[in-house]
């Protein structure tokens, strides 16, 4: 009954907050995941065309970014204000874009929530107007972890805005490929 118990509370906050997170420090190789690890250049070059109305990339041009930059995955979910299973998307202080891919590096024996666009399968990329919004997602969702513990860790990037979600069924060093491509991406 206990484990009912929390099993049901597991999948209340896994709708609430998607997944979730953990901090690793950058210096061991790992993906920062600490709301002040932030990846933010002095300067950015300007957002390519086709990017949101804003001017800002959106989660899906963010995930071609990744794979141009070497890693291998593969886009499985685009979403809009309608398929998004948290109903975030577009609305105030909410992401304005979110995408979800598949890494062929994951083990697929070890991921628990078998849905679409789970970031168990790879990362997540949900973009913000500001900094400050993704950070605070990423606040949100290390403390649903923490609250209910049966749910897979994240590694976290932030930058301008753009939260990226990378699952810790990958090791540091494999998750760390996610890195580089991101910290090139422009900011607005």
């Amino acid at each position: 009954m206990r484990y009912a118990v929390a099993v049901v509370a597991g999948a209340t906050m896994i709708g609430l907050a998607g997944c979730g997170t953990s901090g690793d420090d950058p210096k061991s190789g790992g993906v920062p995941a600490s709301p002040g690890a932030s990846s933010e250049p002095a300067a950015s070059p300007p957002a390519p065309r086709g990017s949101s109305p804003s001017g800002r990339l959106t989660a899906a041009q963010v995930l071609a970014a990744l794979k141009r930059g070497g890693v291998p995955l593969r886009v499985t979910a685009v979403y809009n204000a309608r398929t998004d299973p948290n109903h975030k998307l577009g609305k105030p202080g909410q992401y304005t874009s979110k995408a979800a891919c598949a890494d062929r590096r994951v083990p697929l024996a070890k991921v628990h929530d078998k849905s679409k666009g789970s970031v168990e399968y790879g990362c997540g990329v949900e973009v913000y107007p500001t900094n400050a919004g993704a950070r605070a997602r990423s606040a949100f969702i290390k403390q649903s972890i923490a609250a209910v513990g049966i749910l897979v860790p994240e590694y976290h990037l932030i930058r301008g805005g753009i939260l990226l979600r990378v699952t810790k069924l990958l090791p540091a060093k494999q998750a760390a490929t996610y890195k580089p491509p991101f910290t090139t991406l422009p900011t607005q």
